[in-house]
C-alpha cells in the first residue's frame, strides 16, 4: 500500500476557498461526475482524488503554480 500525502487534504481546501466556491461549486468547476460529498471527502483526508483530479486542480489555485505553500 503506498503512503498518503499528508497536506493534500488541506490544499485542496485552501484552493477552493481561495476561488471562494463551495464543495458542490468546486465540483462542478472540476467537471468531476462522481458522488457529491466526494470533495468533502479529498478535503477531509478520508479519500484520495485520482492523479486527472489533481490535475484538474492545479491550474485553479494561483500559489499551486508557484509552489508557495
Amino acid at each position: 500500500m503506498r503512503e498518503r500525502p499528508q497536506r493534500i487534504a488541506s490544499k485542496l481546501k485552501a484552493i477552493r476557498e481561495r476561488l471562494g466556491v463551495s464543495q458542490t461549486g468546486m465540483k462542478q468547476l472540476l467537471n468531476f461526475k462522481g458522488d457529491y460529498g466526494r470533495v468533502s471527502e479529498w478535503e477531509l483526508g478520508k479519500r484520495q482524488p485520482t492523479i486527472p483530479v489533481l490535475l484538474s486542480y492545479a491550474p485553479r489555485g494561483p500559489s499551486a503554480a508557484r509552489g508557495d505553500w
